[in-house]
């Protein structure tokens, strides 16, 4: 990826979760147990296996326990069930430490990096078939009212290889059955 498309990426990354204004914990982060979220071990799905939505959501918290202002998710518009978009607040700005301490604690949890530790051109790490990029910085202007008194913010977004969830009223009738021959 180029430097620019780097940028380009890592400034969406931080902007979307800030911007989208969501504060709650959502779906996902109620099935993150607290428990998962302070733990060292690896999340309950092996990077072998894959890790679900909800594997990603603990690892992010584990890896942001730093934060002062703690993780907030945004919800995928698309409710896609293999994406996560984070930002942990911070009341400083965050510097390229904090993005190595948040890239340590991800290596704990089964993640490795994917190119070098770079506050210019986003963080990449992989786990399974899951891709995270990490950013840090600023908050950006057009987040600070929803973000005060956090000046500071890490960015993460992740996407793996998984299926949307299928909306029954627009999914395809199952086929026939067979009568049993047995």
């Amino acid at each position: 990826m180029t430097r620019l498309r780097r940028l380009v990426a890592t400034a969406a990354v931080v902007a979307v979760p800030l911007i989208s204004g969501c504060q709650g914990s959502g779906d996902v982060a109620a099935s993150a147990s607290p428990e998962a979220a302070v733990s060292a071990r690896p999340a309950a799905s092996s990077a072998a296996v894959g890790k679900t939505q909800a594997d990603v959501v603990s690892d992010a918290r584990f890896a942001t326990t730093g934060f002062d202002g703690g993780l907030r998710l945004a919800k995928d518009p698309y409710k896609r069930d293999c994406v996560v978009y984070a930002t942990a607040l911070s009341t400083g700005i965050p510097g390229k430490g904090e993005l190595v301490a948040t890239v340590s604690k991800l290596e704990k949890r089964g993640w490795r990096l994917d190119g070098p530790i770079s506050m210019a051109e986003g963080t990449y790490l992989e786990s399974g078939e899951w891709s995270v990029i990490l950013g840090v910085g600023a908050v950006p202007d057009q987040a600070k009212e929803q973000s005060a008194p956090y000046t500071g913010a890490l960015a993460f977004g992740a996407s793996g290889k998984c299926k949307r969830s299928a909306d029954p009223a627009t999914a395809p009738p199952l086929p026939p059955t067979l009568p049993s021959t047995s």
